[in-house]
């Protein structure tokens, strides 16, 4: 990952860096993401590897949702995904909703 406001729009150097394969663009500038993703890769990271979470989820658990819109919304995980997702069935307005949600944004509940 590459500070963007560092290179000032000189992106030789950086694609010409030892380990770099290439720069994702959209469209003519270079691709964006979150500062808060990659915070939360560097969080993760044990001597040079990014790990997955500590936290051991299982299908059937009863978990809750920590932040954004859903934030504190409880429901039962159907499945475990690739990537850390998490297919959780919540309950939305009295209806049974499937989401996929990041497994570091679930918390299990407490009965």
């Amino acid at each position: 990952f590459v500070n963007v406001a560092s290179t000032q729009g000189r992106w030789r150097p950086v694609q010409s860096t030892f380990g770099v394969r290439t720069i994702v663009f959209q469209g003519e500038q270079p691709g964006l993401i979150p500062s808060k993703f990659v915070d939360g890769l560097r969080d993760r990271e044990v001597d040079g590897v990014v790990i997955n979470p500590s936290q051991r989820l299982e299908v059937g658990q009863s978990v809750s949702v920590q932040g954004g819109p859903l934030d504190g919304m409880a429901g039962d995980i159907l499945e475990l995904r690739e990537k850390d997702r998490v297919l959780v069935l919540l309950s939305l307005m009295g209806q049974a909703v499937k989401l996929h949600v990041e497994a570091d944004r679930l918390r299990p509940r407490e009965h």
